[in-house]
């Protein structure tokens, strides 16, 4: 009986990374690296293009963050299985990861090695999470009532209606050309929405914006 084959892209900036999970998929035919990218946006062109059984993607990236990318193609692409790799040891991105349903999450380091475990579980339909990710998702499994009855952030009455509409875009993966479609504006004047949002928000970097759309979700619908 044939062997199914599942095509995989790996997307992290450090060569050294992509190698050492490349190599620790070789040990298992099933599995075929047949791109690689170094950076977010190249990662997302692959993916349109090609369409992988399996992204491996590195959180933080150039151009486009695995964030990003994932946003997207939860969106666009359901079909593609997303496993992220990271060093950041943070509750709110793993709760951020949990709200795309991303198929794996791989902790750096030492347990890189999980990489190849974590891909069997995926195959399989089951998702995957490296141990210190588990023990932070039961940390706030504990804490979901607090979560619960923390009260909507004031700061979005702040916002306008159209500026909550692209707030709300921006969650969703959208790149300012298609947010500027959406809403019949110019990309400029969406980039200065997006200026005067982060201003009215308090908020800084180039994901700021991305997770606070994701973390707010369902006050934005």
């Amino acid at each position: 009986m044939h062997q199914k084959t599942y095509r995989v892209l790996i997307a992290d900036d450090h060569p050294l990374i992509r190698m050492a999970i490349r190599s620790m998929i070789s040990e298992d035919a099933r599995f075929h690296v047949f791109a690689e990218a170094d950076n977010g946006e190249e990662a997302l062109q692959i993916i349109k293009k090609d369409k992988p059984d399996i992204a491996i993607l590195d959180i933080y990236m150039p151009l486009k963050s695995g964030l990003e990318v994932a946003t997207y193609v939860r969106e666009h692409l359901r079909n593609v299985k997303i496993i992220v790799v990271t060093s950041v040891l943070d509750q709110y991105l793993i709760e951020q990861l949990q709200q795309l349903k991303v198929n794996g999450i791989v902790h750096k380091g030492e347990q890189i090695m999980d990489v190849l475990a974590c891909l069997n579980q995926v195959v399989q339909g089951k998702s995957y999470r490296s141990e210190v990710f588990q023990q932070l998702a039961d940390h706030q499994v504990e804490n979901v009532e607090i979560t619960k009855a923390t009260p909507a952030n004031p700061l979005l009455e702040k916002l306008s209606k159209t500026e909550k509409k692209v707030v709300y875009l921006v969650g969703k993966g959208h790149t300012n050309g298609e947010i500027a479609n959406e809403l019949h504006n110019s990309e400029k004047t969406i980039k200065t929405h997006r200026y005067n949002i982060c201003k009215k928000l308090g908020i800084s970097g180039s994901n700021a914006l991305l997770a606070f759309a994701l973390q707010h979700k369902r006050e934005l619908i």
